[in-house]
């Protein structure tokens, strides 16, 4: 590109001429508007749509696998040979993604320590594992307090659902007959 000054633009430092020359070259050369049926393409202004949205978590085992399997099939590689296994681990996101439709949908995988965005997904599962860590030690500190007999019924719950770590105890059913209901009679 030389720097020679195109005739009629004498009094003008470089960069103003140049944009006095594209200026020109637009009005000469206008972008074609593309048409359908003879009428100019329009497009609706822009409307703020807060669902379907994306929202990102940890991979479970089963979902991984599944999504090195997709890769697996789209990249034609074998994922019982180590280098081509390490080639579609590279292709995996860090994290999970799901879409969600509506606010309580959004609100269900929030409380399970999904987040919004990719980058806040550690700082999510670090607060759920911080609010199990808190509870599992409120439990630990009330089970020192109470009796025998509530100290065997609490493992006794445990044991009934696994060994999973309760908060509390289910709700004890209720025992007995159920109340006759009365109906108005027709007459």
């Amino acid at each position: 590109m030389s720097n020679t000054i195109p005739t009629g633009m004498e009094g003008l430092n470089w960069q103003q001429a140049q944009a006095a020359a594209d200026r020109l070259h637009h009005r000469k050369n206008p972008p074609i508007q593309p048409m359908i049926n003879g009428e100019p393409l329009t497009f609706p202004p822009y409307e703020y749509r807060p669902f379907p949205a994306a929202i990102y978590g940890p991979w479970t085992d089963e979902t991984r696998r599944v999504a090195l399997r997709q890769i697996a099939g789209r990249s034609g590689l074998n994922l019982n040979i180590q280098t081509e296994r390490d080639a579609c681990e590279e292709q995996l996101p860090a994290y999970d993604s799901r879409l969600v439709h509506d606010e309580a949908e959004r609100a269900a995988w929030l409380a399970r320590g999904w987040a919004e965005a990719p980058g806040l997904v550690t700082a999510a599962q670090e607060a759920i594992y911080e609010r199990i860590s808190r509870e599992a030690a409120e439990r630990a500190y009330s089970d020192r307090r109470l009796s025998a007999a509530a100290q065997a019924e609490f493992h006794a719950a445990d044991v009934a659902n696994g060994d999973d770590h309760l908060v509390d105890l289910p709700a004890p059913k209720k025992r007995g007959r159920t109340k006759k209901q009365t109906t108005p009679h027709e007459g």
